[in-house]
């Protein structure tokens, strides 16, 4: 009688078709519900429109055709791809390979014990891996999008939406793209091995715990059993993300059943609280007390608002999911489908829009990470064209990094004061220990002073774990202080890497012969400012200002550290250690580079000690000092801010406009 509706009334059959009818089948029940038709009975009664549109409401209405096609999540993807693709090996190419260098994977069961060490540690170990494709910034940026359109789906799937909600899901992918993208400088300070990816793989485990109770039965004992079990096996490997998809299914018994819910709730509440603390008190774990529920989670030592963010909302739109989420999708068109594409179109740009508001915007840490990136790979001349291509005021970091490359050229003495030189503050939460992050190894490193290069190496090993430019700039230490042994040490672990084999087996080939290390061009720029009484000093994290004072004080020395020595004396304006140096400098060499004459110039001219005119100087330097003096008489009564912006254009470049209009950099 059901299937045969061809001489039924239309009445009964708008009866029959909204209705679910149970036959009885051998002693059991057949559940059939009829797919929902228009029927004239039905609007009659009702007084609404269809469940589904008439061909002739979606003719010519190309929005509820889009939210019907089958192409339409395609188009989402296609457009979070494109963007992604650009903000990641796009516009931060140099950035990715930053993160990759402060991450590390080895193979073996040494890292994998050392990640495992505490809760959530499994996604750790997974993080790091994948990240270590961010050496290949296009390679790794290519492997996070796919990963994070396969979170977008797995979102959109457990969460049954129907396909025209589809841009509603992307919601958790563009959070994790904005965590990626948020840290700035405090990529430096992250605790977490494979913090790029631990939410992402967190979330994506999350949904698959809150979609597995799905599937085993709605009795009571099977979900309790369920959540016990969960959190019982789970929370060791997954941490936080376990009780978070414990707490998921817990919301959605509370929904179905709140008996059921309530019994699951108990269970849940006392293994989420117990199997923690007893984790922490029966097992030898590195993890913090204060942090035994939150495991998991990225650990940093200063949070942003742009940091903190994207785990929040990601949480409270999971947990709403749970709460809100349907048990099967309804397929197929419905007269919702045009206003839930505009939601999901709405939910798409909003998300997008915060990841482009929210993400790390500092062209200052942009071009520091591109110019240490390009010093680490020995690229000087690109390191001082991306400085050149600078706009913004300097930070120090920049400013210091000019000067390493210039100075590995043998350029500083001609362009240092051409680059505009300043402190304005570092956006970051803890600016005042910046440049201590981002310089401590490669200031010491490159000016020759391996030893205290080697004691933040370590000093921020032991406090944040092993990280690749560390064990790098270990190995380069070790070998410079002929300790085979160790840098040994350090070219195994890097030997165990995958991207970082091919420098240890170089290096390693150092270590088996020496003498080739004669041949490395950047082993035979450091050891000659080697030439001091080398030791640990006491910097107290006043990077800058602590190798400034040591370096300007050093006396004689090869013609190097004496060059180097001289161009600190120059900006501490110390004319008293600037002329012994710049005599000697100038006894054995014919030509003087620019810098040096402008200075003996105007030492000679504000003290009359010593007679610039025994040195070699360009008639045109002497030419362009006369007409700065004059414009600086010309102007006497105005103010230090009115003369800095006169003098800018025609004498910005020089010594001299350092000397007399920058004043007071701050340095840490």
């Amino acid at each position: 009688e059901i299937t045969e509706s061809r001489t039924r009334p239309k009445y009964m059959q708008g009866y029959i078709e909204n209705h679910i009818f149970y036959i009885p089948l051998h002693s059991e029940y057949l559940r059939i519900k009829p797919k929902i038709y228009q029927t004239n009975y039905m609007s009659r009664q009702s007084g609404k429109s269809s469940a589904k549109p008439t061909a002739r409401q979606k003719k010519g209405n190309l929005w509820l055709n889009l939210a019907d096609s089958r192409f339409m999540p395609w188009i989402f993807v296609a457009v979070f791809a494109v963007v992604a693709y650009i903000l990641l090996p796009g516009l931060n190419h140099s950035y990715l390979r930053k993160v990759e260098d402060q991450s590390i994977f080895m193979s073996g069961a040494t890292w994998w014990t050392q990640c495992v060490d505490i809760p959530g540690g499994f996604l750790s170990y997974c993080g790091s891996y994948l990240t270590q494709f961010f050496y290949y910034p296009w390679l790794g940026g290519t492997m996070f999008i796919l990963l994070l359109a396969g979170l977008w789906l797995a979102m959109w799937r457990v969460a049954r939406m129907p396909r025209s909600l589809f841009g509603l899901a992307s919601v958790p992918s563009a959070m994790m793209l904005l965590a990626l993208l948020a840290p700035g400088y405090m990529i430096y300070c992250i605790k977490t091995p494979g913090y790029p990816y631990i939410g992402l793989l967190g979330f994506a485990s999350s949904l698959a715990i809150f979609e597995v109770s799905r599937h085993i039965g709605q009795k009571m004992w099977c979900q309790t059993l369920y959540v016990v079990l969960a959190v019982g096996v789970l929370y060791v490997p997954l941490g936080f993300y376990a009780l978070l998809g414990v707490g998921m299914c817990v919301l959605r018994e509370l929904r179905l059943n709140w008996r059921t819910g309530a019994v699951v709730l108990v269970a849940a509440a006392v293994c989420g609280a117990l199997i923690p603390w007893w984790y922490y008190v029966a097992t030898e774990t590195h993890v913090m007390k204060c942090n035994l529920y939150i495991s998991g989670l990225p650990r940093i030592d200063s949070y942003t608002g742009a940091t903190v963010t994207p785990y929040i909302v990601s949480i409270i739109f999971l947990l709403a999911v749970a709460l809100l989420a349907p048990s099967e999708r309804k397929e197929g068109a419905s007269r919702h489908a045009g206003r839930n594409l505009t939601i999901g179109v709405l939910a798409f740009i909003a998300a997008m829009t915060t990841v482009f508001a929210m993400r790390h915007r500092d062209e200052n840490f942009d071009t520091s990470i591109a110019m240490d990136m390009a010093i680490r790979d020995n690229d000087y001349k690109k390191a001082v064209e991306v400085a050149r291509a600078h706009k913004e005021i300097p930070t120090r970091v920049v400013g210091l990094l000019t000067h390493i490359a210039l100075n590995r050229l043998g350029q500083a003495g001609d362009s240092l004061f051409t680059f505009p030189i300043d402190a304005v503050e570092y956006d970051s939460p803890r600016s005042d220990r910046s440049l201590r992050d981002v310089l401590s190894r490669s200031l010491n490193y490159n000016f020759g002073r391996i030893n205290d290069a080697y004691r933040w190496c370590m000093e921020d090993m032991v406090e944040d774990g092993p990280k690749g430019e560390y064990l790098k700039y270990m190995v380069k230490c070790a070998r410079l202080n002929e300790e085979t042994a160790l840098a040994r040490r350090y070219l195994r672990m890097l030997g165990r890497t995958t991207f970082h084999k091919a420098w240890a087996d170089r290096y390693m080939a150092y270590a088996d012969n020496p003498k080739l290390m004669d041949k490395d061009p950047e082993f035979a720029a450091v050891r000659p400012l080697m030439a001091y009484n080398n030791m640990i000093g006491g910097d107290d994290a006043l990077i800058e200002a602590f190798v400034s004072t040591m370096i300007s004080n050093y006396a004689g020395g090869p013609p190097q550290l004496v060059e180097l020595s001289m161009q600190f004396n120059l900006i501490q304006k110390n004319i008293d250690n600037f002329w012994p140096r710049f005599m000697l400098y100038a006894r054995h060499n014919k030509r003087l580079p620019v810098h040096y004459q402008e200075a003996a110039i105007l030492f000679s001219a504000l003290e009359g000690k010593v007679d610039w005119r025994q040195f070699a100087i360009d008639p045109d330097v002497q030419k362009r000092f006369e007409g700065f003096m004059q414009m600086a008489q010309q102007n006497a009564g105005n103010s230090d801010a009115v003369n800095s912006e006169l003098f800018r254009s025609g004498y910005g470049n020089t010594y001299w406009y350092y000397y007399f209009f920058v004043k007071d950099l701050k340095t840490t």
